[in-house]
Parts: C-alpha cells; sequence; structure tokens
C-alpha cells in the first residue's frame, strides 16, 4: 500500500470502529502493514475521539526476541515506522536475511521517496548513488511482488544480500538515520 491507500484504509477502519461502537461487538483489528499500523495508533491514541476508545483499547506487537516471538503490549511509545522498518532490516542484516525482507526494504524505500515528495524509489537510489538503479528496481519489483499471498521464507543467496546490504547500507549514509 503506498501512503494514499494507508490513509484511506486506516478511515474506513476507524468509521467501522465509530459505528460499532456503541454495540456489544468486540474488535480486534490485526494487520502485518506497519504503516498502517502506525496510524490506526495514532488515531485511536490521539485522534479527535481518542478517549472514547482508551479505556476498552489495547495495543500489541509481536516482537522478536533470539528465537523467540512475544507478543507484546505497546504503550504510548514514540514510534516511527520507517525507523522501526530500519531496526528489523538491521537485525536481519545481522542474522539472517530472507527475501522477504526485500519486501520491507521496498516499503522503507516507498516512505522515504513518499517523505522526499516524489513518486519513484529510483529517486531515492539515485539520491543513494546505488549502482545500476534500474536493476536495482527489477529486483525490489520481482522479490516484493511474486506469490504476493505466500510467504517466502526463502534464504536470500549471495546476489540478493549484496543488493539489499549495498541499499540499506547507502540508505544509512546518505540519510544518517538513528535508530
Amino acid at each position: 500500500m503506498d501512503d494514499n491507500n494507508i490513509f484511506l484504509t486506516a478511515d474506513t477502519i476507524v468509521r467501522l470502529v465509530e459505528d460499532n461502537f456503541n454495540t456489544d461487538r468486540k474488535i480486534i483489528l490485526t494487520t502485518h502493514h506497519i504503516g498502517l499500523f502506525s496510524v490506526l495508533y495514532d488515531r485511536f491514541n490521539y485522534g479527535e475521539k481518542s478517549k472514547r476508545y482508551e479505556p476498552n483499547s489495547a495495543f500489541f506487537m509481536l516482537k522478536r526476541q533470539g528465537e523467540e516471538v512475544e507478543l507484546k503490549q505497546f504503550n504510548k511509545e514514540v514510534f516511527l515506522y520507517h525507523l522501526h522498518l530500519m531496526q528489523v532490516l538491521d537485525e536481519a542484516r545481522k542474522t539472517q536475511l530472507y527475501t522477504y525482507h526485500f519486501v520491507l526494504l521496498r516499503q522503507l524505500l516507498e516512505n522515504i521517496v513518499s517523505f522526499l515528495g516524489k513518486s519513484q524509489i529510483k529517486f531515492v537510489l539515485q539520491e543513494i548513488n546505488a549502482d545500476k538503479p534500474e536493476e536495482k528496481i527489477y529486483m525490489l519489483n520481482s522479490l516484493s511482488h511474486k506469490k504476493v499471498f505466500v510467504p517466502q521464507i526463502k534464504e536470500m543467496n549471495e546476489k540478493e544480500m549484496e543488493v539489499f546490504n549495498e541499499i540499506f547500507e547507502k540508505l544509512l549514509v546518505k540519510y544518517n538515520f538513528r535508530f
């Protein structure tokens, strides 16, 4: 989802919650999209009707602790999803990279390019002086769009790791992210 669709989806979900707020229904929202989570979290905690939701709302995030995954309560933390993505990707670089990490890298690049007011990730790849940006875009697209609904747990091969690490390291240098 691009930024526009994240906000449209969040607005739709908030409206559905509002329409069903005074019923006996319990609503559980789950998402794998960190940007959507961030927007929903802000709407339900800082939006105009947030006081209404607060007594009956809780937010959780899956967190990896070594080999274990734990569901932890998310408590009014400062949360910038591009920095969270960078943390996840940096941890994966230190442990094991899988092809699905290209989906997260692409999402990170899309967030950066959107923040910069541009429309294509090629702009960011050129800004960070990535070698052969068109080839990198092809790899990003092919590894982040195939079998969209099937989890991809294949380990990256050497060439994929090389491309992934080049892009990630150059992003760190160019934009001086701290996470």
